[in-house]
């Protein structure tokens, strides 16, 4: 690889920390359809850094306090700041558009609109419980192993939402579908691969998360499909959500440990 390409690679890196989190990266980066596409490839790299900074708030909790609880709520909410709520807002929408009983056009209508909703409101309520549930009970269980798993689920949900950007097709016009117009399998792979290294350096076992990710993201784009004719940067959203949801409840059943 030469400099040129590294640099490229730097800055579409640095990218995928800025659309997706909120950790510093004061730069000003290009933002072209391929700068996008390529950034992608990083967002398992978000998600470890989201994990990484869970686990070390998990840690510290129940070093300070002696307690599971208040080591998951640490960790959920670190979660919430370091990503800044940005799949939550997604999840939320999608619960007020998806259980709105309309159409599609008013479901997609219902999502556009920047109000919460009752839906919305539940929605994301249920998932922080949950996730504060199944990460208490994941302590509780497997101790400090499983705060491997804490770091795992973020890495994983985002593959998923990255394998779902590929087979999925974009309901309208939006941050989600510069994502999805123009994705290819090379993009997918190299994503996996950087998601596949980061798990088997910290935690081999959760590799077994890599299947139970793809077959997710066929279920999500199968339901949005049905629901709205594609995805949206909401939909991309409320999938990393449930989907990490998903394999802290995987971390607390011991089906992943």
């Amino acid at each position: 690889m030469t400099v040129k390409a590294l640099m490229v690679q730097i800055r579409r890196m640095l990218l995928s920390f800025q659309i997706m989190s909120r950790i510093p990266v004061n730069l000003a980066l290009p933002c072209e359809s391929e700068d996008m596409l390529g950034s992608m490839v990083y967002f398992p790299l978000v998600g470890a850094a989201v994990g990484a900074l869970m686990a070390l708030a998990a840690w510290l909790g129940h070093l300070l306090t002696g307690s599971y609880l208040a080591a998951a709520a640490l960790a959920v909410l670190v979660d919430v700041l370091v990503t800044g709520g940005i799949h939550m807002d997604g999840l939320g929408d999608t619960c007020d558009g998806f259980f709105s009983g309309r159409e599609r056009d008013r479901i997609l209508e219902i999502m556009h609109d920047s109000r919460m909703g009752t839906f919305g409101g539940l929605g994301l309520m249920l998932t922080l419980l949950l996730k504060f549930a199944f990460i208490a009970a994941a302590l509780e269980r497997l101790g400090g192993s499983a705060l491997g798993l804490t770091f795992a689920a973020p890495v994983l949900s985002r593959m998923c939402v990255v394998l779902l950007e590929r087979i999925g097709q974009s309901a309208r016009k939006g941050m989600g579908s510069a994502y999805v117009v123009g994705m290819n399998w090379r993009h997918v792979a190299a994503a996996f691969g950087v998601g596949a290294a980061l798990l088997l350096v910290v935690r081999p076992v959760t590799l077994l998360g890599i299947p139970v990710a793809a077959a997710l993201a066929y279920l999500f784009n199968a339901y949005f499909n049905r629901k709205i004719g594609g995805l949206t940067g909401d939909t991309l959203g409320a999938a990393n959500e449930l989907s990490a949801l998903v394999f802290y409840a995987l971390a607390a059943l011991r089906f992943i440990a």
